[in-house]
């Protein structure tokens, strides 16, 4: 495909995205948008790729309205939908309203990992599928511990059967004296500032102050988890999924190092170990041995990138879970939910419904009958000539 017919293709899509976009529909623009990218990129690739960034996928990076979809565009169509008002479309693929009617289903609260970065098949369908239900995905990239504290998140979680809840990043919470999550801002400052960029700071002045304040933010994590768990009202199996065990980390680290620990960093197995006494079980994965890995796009099967948040190209994913430690976290879910979930029936919803049985004839309904008869005969024969009357 020259540039000139490359251009022409992209002005069919520019219009309606533009449009959609304008109007907030960040729906129907993502949807556009993941349109033209099948249509293009099938077709030309590299070049593609780069039209289809500049003109229709940074414009959706702003506010994260679509997730990683925006980046992830040539990897993965995570069949991004709306649910909650006010937040971000969330993966897909979007339940039956048949199942979340009748509860039928699974919720998944997490971040980058629960949500299947990079995975064709998200960890909830695919514990969804073996468990014979559907799945709701309310992941969130850099969700922390309050973000599914709020009362439209809860709502989805008590809806259904079971919750899977990810233990997520301790630099997403914070205290008085550094407020926000995973960004806050300095002491006098308006700008914000990632939280472990703040804390290296600080430890490079005082380690000593720098624990303190991880001990402080770590208490708020534990009561902040707790209270969320105490207001999920159905099984909660708590998820922990890295590349590092619980115990390979603790907070006297820092004494020494300045090391706060790999994904899900500051957190430490005393506080697991306090947040899943109180669900209904505790699932771990903590080895990859599918890191690093290239990608390789679902429209041809080649290889390809994802798009940085500046327009640059990468090609290799070592941080985020591989197939492999996926689906080991998926079958140690499945097997978790199978002890606490009872399956409910499926909603029968093409099921013949039967005619009501013919009504008995009274002699009064004869009678109603016969004079019915008498006026359309009179009607036909031409007698009437006003409208029909009972006699």
């Amino acid at each position: 495909m020259t540039d000139d017919t490359l251009k022409q293709e992209m002005s069919k899509y520019l219009g309606p995205f533009e449009k959609a976009l304008a109007a907030e529909d960040f729906d129907l623009a993502n949807r556009i948008s993941m349109l033209a990218a099948e249509r293009l990129l099938k077709r030309s690739g590299g070049a593609a790729r780069e039209i289809l960034w500049k003109k229709i996928f940074s414009k959706l990076r702003a506010g994260y309205v679509t997730q990683y979809q925006c980046r992830d565009f040539e990897i993965v169509d995570y069949k991004m939908y709306p649910l909650l008002q006010g937040s971000p479309l969330f993966r897909g693929p979007q339940p039956e309203a048949v199942d979340l009617a009748a509860g039928r289903y699974i919720t998944v609260m997490g971040a980058a990992q629960l949500f299947g970065r990079f995975q064709q098949t998200g960890p909830h369908t695919a514990i969804g599928n073996a468990l014979g239900l559907s799945a709701i995905n309310l992941s969130l990239g850099g969700a922390g511990p309050e973000t599914f504290s709020r009362y439209k998140f809860l709502k989805v979680a008590n809806g259904g059967q079971a919750a899977i809840l990810q233990i997520l990043s301790g630099r997403s919470i914070g205290c008085d004296e550094y407020p926000g999550g995973r960004r806050t801002v300095r002491p006098g400052g308006t700008r914000k500032v990632a939280r472990l960029t703040v804390l290296k700071e600080i430890w490079d002045q005082s380690p000593a102050e720098a624990k303190r304040l991880v001990a402080k933010w770590q208490a708020r994590y534990v009561k902040t988890m707790l209270g969320l768990i105490r207001r999920i009202k159905v099984p909660v199996i708590l998820t922990w999924i890295s590349s590092r065990t619980p115990d390979s980390w603790s907070i006297e680290r820092m004494n020494k190092d300045k090391d706060f620990g790999d994904f899900p960093h500051l957190v430490e197995r005393r506080m697991l170990d306090k947040i899943a006494a109180k669900t209904a079980g505790l699932i771990e994965v903590s080895h990859d041995p599918g890191l690093p890995h290239g990608f390789n796009s679902y429209l041809t099967g080649r290889k390809c990138p994802r798009v940085m948040k500046n327009g640059s190209l990468c090609w290799d994913n070592e941080y985020y879970p591989s197939k492999e430690a996926s689906e080991a976290m998926v079958s140690q879910i499945v097997e978790a939910l199978k002890k606490v979930v009872v399956i409910p029936p499926p909603v029968i919803v093409d099921e013949e419904i039967p005619a009501p049985p013919p009504k008995k004839k009274t002699k009064a309904r004869r009678r109603l009958q016969k004079r019915k008869t008498r006026v359309r005969l009179q009607s036909v024969n031409g007698t009437d000539r006003g409208p029909a009357k009972l006699t």
